[in-house]
């Protein structure tokens, strides 16, 4: 997203695109970089439900509190838990019986530490 960003960049200041455009997230927006658009509503209001609201907000200044998605910031949490729970569950059904050995393994753990903590206070 970042490549995505700085190619914007360029374009604007190579007089391609107008400088308006950069920040607008109805026009020309890459990726979601600079917020949801009017056509995606529903992923929208996914990544938007998912993001802490000072990625969304301007913070300081005339127009603080207006709406603003911080590009790229706004969508690294939501991207974050996306990608993790998906990941998880597509890995699912090839790994269950390495993640229940993994599971078994962890509770063990955490069971040995929680009697050694309790031996020592």
């Amino acid at each position: 997203m970042c490549i995505i960003l700085v190619n914007e960049i360029i374009l604007i200041g190579t007089g391609f695109v107008h400088i308006s455009h950069l920040f607008s997230n109805e026009i020309r927006n890459s990726a979601l970089i600079f917020g949801p658009l009017a056509e995606v509503e529903v992923l929208g209001r996914f990544f938007t439900a998912l993001t802490p609201n000072i990625f969304m907000t301007i913070p300081i200044g005339p127009n603080a509190g207006a709406v603003f998605y911080w590009p790229i910031i706004w969508l690294i949490i939501p991207s974050f838990i996306l990608f993790c729970t998906v990941g998880f569950l597509m890995a699912l059904p090839f790994e269950f019986v390495n993640l229940k050995q993994d599971m078994l393994a962890l509770k063990a753990r955490v069971k040995k530490y929680t009697i050694i903590k309790k031996e020592t206070v």
